[in-house]
């Protein structure tokens, strides 16, 4: 969509993720990522998320963590450079 609008290069990804506090135990996150990814196999979440045009696909916390500290790589300093500041 970002070529038809001009912007052969730009490349941007939607994703979501299900965050828990900082301080949940891990064997918690654990078995919270496995049924998240068990869910996303069943055939009526795989219907529900692409009538929303979702590609389902499930990761471990640690890819998580990956896409996002290389999401703030690639856009912080753009973000930064814009002078974009949050509302309180």
């Amino acid at each position: 969509m970002m070529r038809e609008a001009g912007y052969p290069a730009l490349e941007i990804v939607d994703w979501l993720g299900i965050f828990v506090p900082a301080k949940t135990p891990a064997g918690i996150v654990t078995r919270l990522n496995l049924a998240v990814r068990e869910a996303l196999k069943t055939r009526e979440v795989k219907a529900g998320l692409e009538k929303l045009s979702f590609d389902p696909a499930g990761s471990s916390p640690a890819q998580l963590a990956r896409l996002i500290s290389a999401g703030q790589e690639k856009w912080g300093p753009i973000v930064m450079e814009s002078g974009f500041r949050p509302e309180e």
